[in-house]
């Protein structure tokens, strides 16, 4: 890629995070959805902010850049992104979403602290995990037995209704991309997929 393009678009990147730095993490998933619906991970114009979200988790550009040609998965990267990007600065960040689940369920991070799906109805700047398998992880997850590194997704919410709640995450068909996910009455999620949450104060 010329590397003028990504100079220029590492100043756009730039400057979408300083109009959006004083805003929440919900507000900023918002502005990035608003920014890169339908544009997904292989469109150059979007090379720039995918390598924004690599660099946030102190990858070198070097590093970085393979994570890219390699297409790796970068949906906890976006969270890391969106989380510590949007004020929440000691967000426990990383490439996955189990990992920075498992830190958050030790209680070690101020602000944050790892509920139960059956317990707790997630609310706008929350974080909501769900389990994933693979041909080789056929693990079904659940709030006490996943482990770091495991094949996982989670999304932020950014919108509470009657019986829903809308997410922003990233990667999904690998793009950014929102979700409606069902609620009971009482605000809880019904999806038997879902096995934490992630409480933001």
């Amino acid at each position: 890629m010329d590397s003028k393009k990504i100079i220029i678009g590492g100043v756009a990147t730039t400057l979408l995070l300083f109009f959006s730095f004083r805003k929440s993490p919900a507000k900023l998933a918002k502005n990035l959805l608003k920014k890169w619906t339908g544009v997904k991970e292989d469109n150059n114009k979007f090379y720039n902010t995918l390598l924004s979200f690599w660099l946030n988790l102190g990858d070198s550009q070097e590093k970085a850049k393979k994570r890219i040609s390699n297409k790796t998965a970068w949906s906890a990267a976006f969270i890391s992104f969106v989380m510590t990007s949007g004020g929440k600065s000691s967000f426990p960040k990383s490439a996955s979403h189990t990992c920075f689940a498992v830190k958050v369920k030790s209680a070690r991070y101020k602000g944050f602290s790892l509920e139960r799906v059956n317990e707790y109805a997630p609310q706008v700047g929350d974080i909501v995990l769900l389990g994933r398998k693979t041909k080789s992880f056929t693990k079904t997850h659940t709030y006490d037995n996943f482990k770091c590194g495991e094949p996982s997704h989670s999304d932020i919410v950014v919108e509470v209704g009657i019986g829903y709640i809308i997410t922003i995450g990233g990667n999904i068909g690998n793009q950014i991309a929102k979700k409606k996910i069902r609620t009971t009455s009482s605000g809880k999620i019904v999806s038997s997929k879902y096995f934490a949450i992630i409480k933001v104060d």
